[in-house]
């Protein structure tokens, strides 16, 4: 008889996890303060869904604050995971991101970031108040200070007093106008004590 050779081809439906990108640098934030946020994409490049997806950080300074996907992801579909940096100390830090799927394996982004020490600051616009010679029952012009938050975390419960030892000169010390109750300044605001 006569033998005949037939080509045979065809494709199976898999489940195939894309992440990208493989590494995140989620730049600096302020210990204990800020944070930042970054993405990463997860694509089905497979013919099949894949189902069970979920997500998991090994350091708590680096946690998933949102996404779009479900625990299925169709073919050709993607979604987006947003990861959130809040520094517990100073200094790199890193972490692993992972993606976790029933059928489609795991994948592992790379997590990096630099948490900022706290510099709290605040300074005076003048460090000295000249009122000159002023007639006695008289009053001396008012004059302006301006208190500036120069650090880089809200400086609270600002509270402007002033001190008798601080004044020199002959007569008596005026009642000055100061601020009235504590506020809280954030960095580069200011308050004004008249």
């Amino acid at each position: 008889g006569t033998l005949y050779s037939v080509a045979l081809s065809g494709s199976g439906n898999a489940a195939v996890m894309s992440v990208s990108p493989s590494s995140l640098n989620l730049g600096s934030a302020i210990v204990n303060y800020a944070n930042t946020t970054a993405q990463a994409t997860v694509t089905n490049v497979g013919n099949k869904d894949i189902t069970g997806l979920s997500f998991s950080s090994n350091q708590a300074e680096f946690t998933v604050s949102a996404q779009t996907c479900g625990a299925t992801v169709a073919p050709a579909a993607s979604c987006t995971v947003t990861i959130r940096f809040a520094p517990t100390a100073a200094g790199a830090r890193s972490a692993t991101l992972s993606a976790f799927t029933a059928n489609a394996g795991s994948a592992g982004v790379s997590l990096q970031g630099t948490g900022t020490p706290q510099a709290p600051s605040a300074a005076a616009s003048v460090t000295t108040l000249p009122f000159g010679s002023i007639p006695v029952d008289g009053s001396s012009v008012a004059q302006q200070v301006t208190f500036t938050n120069t650090g880089n975390v809200t400086v609270n419960a600002v509270d402007v007093t002033e001190g008798v030892g601080s004044f020199t000169g002959t007569g008596g010390l005026p009642t000055p106008v100061l601020l009235s109750g504590d506020v809280d300044l954030a960095p580069t605001e200011t308050v004004v004590s008249k």
